[in-house]
């Protein structure tokens, strides 16, 4: 223990340069607890911002009507669909995507 009170450190890993300076001008090996606080407060301010932007994705496709509600893989296949008939106005439609189209457009009001 002798080793540890004159802050000497043992590795087997190569220790990068950046590392032996902030060692030297700290002493401390990795981050001090002031700065694993503020990562960890950043961290679960990162995590609670993504969970409060899934809430609000689930409760606005919740509170669409059902007539509305479509999901991106359909709204993709829309998009082709729309280009085609730009390109063809003509192009067939079956029943399946003319209420396809329907639902997108009552999804982007």
């Amino acid at each position: 223990m002798e080793l540890y009170k004159d802050h000497h450190f043992i590795s087997s890993y190569a220790i990068d340069d950046d590392a032996v300076i902030d060692f030297l001008r700290t002493g401390n090996i990795g981050s001090s607890p002031e700065e694993r606080a503020a990562e960890m407060n950043e961290t679960q301010r990162k995590q609670a911002q993504l969970e409060r932007e899934a809430s609000n994705a689930r409760s606005f496709h919740s509170s669409l009507p059902k007539d509305a509600r479509i999901g991106n893989k359909q709204l993709r296949e829309v998009e082709v669909i729309q280009e085609q008939l730009k390109e063809d106005p003509n192009f067939p439609l079956t029943e399946k995507e003319k209420n396809m189209i329907q639902r997108a457009e009552k999804y982007q009001h």
